[in-house]
């Protein structure tokens, strides 16, 4: 027997079991209080450290570069680009996997100084 054209098909019963994939509460959010200077001491470590590798490519391994190590340019950044996306994945680490991505950015102007300061006119 099919319903009357004006009223929708009956909806199937519902069981509040099937969807429940998770508890509530299991995801709690991290702690307020000791996250955000976490997250700023990692961040300030990886660009701080990063940079210190840039700089010490950069500017120490200048010869280099003219020489034979042009692949430097790509295996600088492409190590910090491997260690960072991971670390942005994890919570926890997030801060230093965001401080990496931000020492390219200043890798890069360290390079381009170095540049400048070589170029003879």
């Amino acid at each position: 027997m099919e319903p009357p054209p004006d009223q929708p098909p009956p909806l199937p019963p519902h069981d509040p079991q099937t969807l429940a994939y998770q508890q509530p509460g299991a995801m709690r959010p991290a702690d307020p209080s000791s996250g955000g200077r976490r997250f700023l001491r990692l961040f300030l470590i990886g660009a701080i450290g990063g940079a210190a590798v840039s700089a010490a490519a950069w500017i120490g391994g200048w010869e280099a570069i003219n020489g034979n190590a042009g692949f430097l340019l790509f295996i600088v950044p492409g190590i910090k680009l491997a260690a960072g996306i991971p670390l942005l994945c994890f919570r926890k680490w997030r801060g230093l996997g965001a401080g990496l991505m931000v020492s390219i950015a200043l890798g890069f102007l360290i390079f381009f100084g170095t540049c400048m300061t070589h170029l003879k006119i």
